[in-house]
């Protein structure tokens, strides 16, 4: 019986790599959202004229899985493309670290602030008019319509304003070179069928961490702001309660309407609430588990449920060796 096996392979700059068997270790770390994709390649190296690769190139890292599910088949796991931001050396054992992080838009999206406003919008074409300026082409947005009366760009950069907007929201946002992700977990706990069934006694299971607090986390939330007064229009002030104690959490976001107010108020205890049951994983590597997949655990008392994964880590060796690791929050009654 032939034993599984985890092999990579790396393209520079859309080549072949030259150091690609030089490889020893790869750790990639997929996350839902908050922060960009990063991978981090080491490499058993000398300078006997070896290739010398270079910050700001580009690496696409393809991962193969032999013998996964059945001997003789090979499963593919498509990591992504990468901006080299970070190159170090170290020894004895002479060796290179590289490090990447997902590919930007564009390196203006990141760095150049702007100031710009708008009326009478959604948070998806103001998304949308955003790609057009640096030539995205794709856009996956998989949540809720979000009405947006007013709002100003204050200097901010493209890629945070957008990242402030969809925390304001409770939305998952992350940036690709061609395109932008934007979805509500809410709707991906509904649609969504677990990827994997576990029990925390399973052999594939290496280790486990449960965790459930009230610290942090509300039975719901309380609203009040009031608007600027300006020649058009009077202000106003918007004050809306959701929930009841003990925990309220105490809010005054800028809003427009009272719908806003109550929107931003739901939002915010949902998005603290994700910590209130959270769990950790480190198992047998499974290749069909990504970030914001739902796993469900069974046979494991009070840890039972339906997990959303926030974050999936791979650790692979040259030698084939293979680890992951979960980062999950338990499901729960949203407001």
């Amino acid at each position: 019986m032939q034993p599984r096996r985890a092999r990579i392979s790396v393209l520079y700059n859309d080549n072949p790599f030259i150091l690609n068997n030089k490889v020893e270790n790869l750790s990639y770390t997929d996350n839902a959202e908050g922060s960009s994709d990063d991978i981090t390649l080491e490499l058993d190296y000398n300078f006997n004229g070896q290739f010398i690769p270079a910050k700001e190139s580009i690496i696409d890292v393809m991962l193969y899985f032999d013998n996964w599910e059945r001997e003789g088949n090979t499963e593919t796991y498509h990591c992504g493309a990468f901006v080299v931001d970070d190159i170090t050396y170290s020894g004895p054992p002479n060796m290179m670290s590289i490090k990447g992080v997902a590919t930007p838009a564009s390196e203006a999206f990141s760095s150049v602030p702007k100031y710009q406003s708008w009326e009478n919008t959604t948070l998806e074409d103001i998304a949308k008019e955003k790609m057009n300026l640096y030539g995205m082409t794709k856009l996956f947005y998989n949540a809720p319509r979000i009405e947006i009366q007013k709002i100003e760009q204050n200097g901010e950069t493209d890629s945070g304003f957008l990242k402030s907007l969809c925390e304001k929201y409770n939305l998952c946002l992350k940036i690709y070179k061609m395109g932008l992700v934007i979805f509500a977990w809410e709707v991906y706990e509904e649609n969504l069928q677990p990827s994997a069934v576990l029990s925390v006694n399973d052999p594939q299971v290496k280790s486990y961490n449960w965790n459930s607090t009230t610290y942090g986390t509300y039975t719901g939330a309380h609203l009040r702001h009031t608007t600027k007064k300006t020649q058009k229009q009077e202000s106003q002030t918007f004050d809306v309660t959701l929930g009841t104690g003990p925990r309220m959490l105490e809010l005054n976001d800028s809003v427009e309407t009272e719908q806003e107010a109550i929107e931003i108020a739901r939002q915010k205890v949902n998005a603290a609430n994700m910590d209130a049951v959270t769990l950790s994983l480190d198992i047998n590597p499974n290749v069909f588990i990504f970030a914001s997949n739902k796993i469900r655990i069974v046979n494991s008392g009070c840890l039972n449920g339906d997990y959303m994964v926030k974050k999936v880590t791979h650790n692979i060796s040259g030698s084939g060796g293979h680890s992951s690791s979960l980062e999950c929050y338990r499901m729960f009654k949203r407001l």
